[in-house]
């Protein structure tokens, strides 16, 4: 993690000095750098797995290409499947595939109702030590939707760059931890990107029943964040960018067959250094139940708020909202 970020801003320079026609953009330059840690960590992550785990067979060779094509190819050719820094396999590692039917309340395009497909991977576990080394734990996860000509409709990781357990490290059921966030979403609400760095705490507990409780809470410091914006400042740019802040919550419950209830709020603030006169507030609700069914088969449900409040200087107050339903059919592994 920390040895690829010179490669990383290095192609990032490259890219923006050598291989485009336009002026270097140094909003472009700081979100590929940026994103590039931890897109590019978790990628490789996943790759390394799909080989170290299940061997070189033709399917685990096309998955890990797809995750990470230079890691993959680099798999095959070498006979040596342990990559320096992620030898260490996860305590685990949990996908959800899902299709489904997402409804936008209160939209303005014609067709509301949308086929969704959404994917999501979680590796690791911090409190069965998965904290020692940058991302060994980690969530990434997206969705594409029908509908629009961007059909990329959210993308988001989220890294445990540090962990420090409080109290005993094999029975902790708190972490003090550090990570990397990239968010992004897309819909009628606004479109919005950001990288941030977060501090925060994370929990466990045991419940009866076989429940388990797990909450967090990360204050947030944005590197760079960009939202629409109706307004253009000196530049035609239909965007504002800068610095800012947020705060991430969620808790869920997991039960021991496989059942998961979650609920979740990401509010950012952004102050524009670039477009019109701004400060814009970024509003992510969230609840999402997964029931599962025998086998890897199990049904997802989810309900999401998205929320844009923007305050210009030089013209009127901007506010969205935009409510989604989502229904999925999901398979599960790990």
């Amino acid at each position: 993690y920390w040895e690829a970020m010179p490669f990383t801003v290095a192609g990032s320079f490259m890219w923006e000095f050598f291989g485009e026609a336009t002026r270097p953009s140094m909003n472009d330059l700081v979100n590929t750098s940026v994103g590039g840690f931890a897109i590019g960590e978790a990628t490789y992550r996943l790759s390394n797995y799909m080989l170290q785990a299940h061997g070189k067979t033709l399917f685990t060779a096309a998955a890990a290409l797809l995750f990470n094509p230079v890691g993959g190819i680099h798999g095959l050719l070498s006979s040596d499947t342990h990559n320096a820094g992620c030898d260490v396999l996860p305590s685990r590692l949990q996908g959800f595939y899902s299709v489904g039917y997402q409804h936008v309340v209160g939209g303005s395009r014609r067709h509301n109702s949308q086929i969704a497909f959404a994917f999501a991977f979680r590796y690791g576990d911090p409190f069965r030590g998965d904290y020692r080394s940058p991302f060994a734990s980690f969530e990434i996860g997206g969705q594409l939707r029908s509908g629009y000509w961007q059909p990329l409709g959210q993308f988001r990781v989220q890294g445990l760059v540090y962990g420090k357990p409080i109290g005993d490290p094999g029975t902790a059921n708190h972490i003090f931890g550090i990570s990397q966030h990239l968010d992004f979403v897309d819909d009628e609400a606004f479109e919005f990107g950001g990288q941030s760095f977060s501090a925060g705490l994370l929990s466990r507990a045991d419940l009866t029943g076989g429940l388990e409780l797990r909450t967090s809470a990360d204050v947030l410091g944005m590197v760079l964040g960009a939202v629409h914006s109706e307004y253009t400042g000196p530049t035609p740019r239909t965007y504002d960018y800068g610095p800012g802040l947020g705060f991430k919550a969620r808790a869920g419950l997991e039960h021991e067959v496989g059942a998961q209830l979650s609920a979740g709020y990401s509010g950012f603030w952004i102050y524009s250094i670039a477009g019109a006169e701004a400060h814009h507030w970024i509003h992510i609700l969230s609840t999402r139940l997964f029931v599962p069914a025998p086998g890897p088969l199990g049904a997802t449900f989810e309900y999401v708020l998205h929320g844009r409040n923007s305050h210009f200087r030089d013209f009127a107050h901007v506010q969205h909202w935009m409510p989604q339903f989502r229904v999925y059919l999901t398979v599960r592994s790990g």
